[in-house]
């Protein structure tokens, strides 16, 4: 193993990038320790009529679950986005309203799970994948950019995300997101604490009574007495 991590590492120092499918390979037993990860990060998103930097906090729980907090100086108020395997929530504080998406079948997710999980499939079906040259060499071992596939009459999120991954665990310490050519999106991430045993309240999303509920754009019923903390898929509207 140590032979093979040399002998990529070079291949990257040359500028030859090596088969996507076997750095993948390098970092999946990496990616098989991880339980829990804690990170900051700064948001910077850019278009032509303004720059807004957003701060927070990142959690990713495995399997599949990640969480960003942003804080509550921020200019839209607290915010939490939450993906839990198939589903993806956002709630507003100030609103007091907790929004509900089905994404089963979207990759647009797997970019960010890419960086913390070990099963890149879904990935590897749906995008273009380069590897590149660190930004930063002496933190960062290389960089993973993803291109998503056409799909007729789908319409990608994105056009492009490249994920600097960092030395040794390949955790990523950037993920920039190009939109489109007037939107683009750079998450800087640091303070990475891993594999604590982390209270509910941090690992999923809890919203408080009376938060209106909204499942895939159809009103359900208010949150009830003592709150809700979501950990499961929601149940589809009826």
């Amino acid at each position: 193993f140590l032979a093979y991590f040399a002998s990529t590492l070079s291949a990257i120092a040359q500028d030859i990038a090596p088969d996507v499918q076997e750095v993948f390979h390098l970092f999946s037993e990496e990616r098989d320790e991880i339980r829990s990860m804690q990170a900051r990060f700064t948001q910077l998103t850019m278009t032509p009529d303004e720059d807004i930097t957003s701060e927070g906090t990142i959690v990713y729980v495995n399997p599949r679950r990640i969480i960003f907090r942003y804080n509550e100086s921020d200019s839209a108020g607290p915010i939490t986005y939450m993906i839990d395997q198939s589903n993806a929530y956002e709630y507003d504080e100030e609103l007091e309203q907790i929004l509900v998406y089905d994404i089963h079948g979207r990759p647009e997710a797997d970019a960010f799970f890419l960086g913390l999980e070990s099963d890149p499939k879904q990935v590897l079906e749906a995008y273009e994948l380069k590897l590149l040259p660190a930004e930063n060499p002496e933190q960062d071992a290389f960089a993973l950019e993803l291109v998503p596939i056409p799909i007729d009459d789908v319409e990608p999120i994105f056009q492009k995300v490249t994920l600097q991954l960092r030395k040794g665990d390949y955790l990523p310490t950037a993920i920039h997101i190009i939109n489109d050519e007037d939107s683009n999106v750079v998450f800087k991430l640091d303070a990475f604490v891993l594999n604590q045993d982390l209270p509910k309240k941090i690992s999923s999303l809890f919203v408080p009574e009376n938060t209106d509920v909204r499942i895939e754009d159809v009103a359900r019923e208010p949150v009830g007495e003592s709150g809700s903390l979501y950990t499961q898929p929601a149940a589809p509207a009826g």
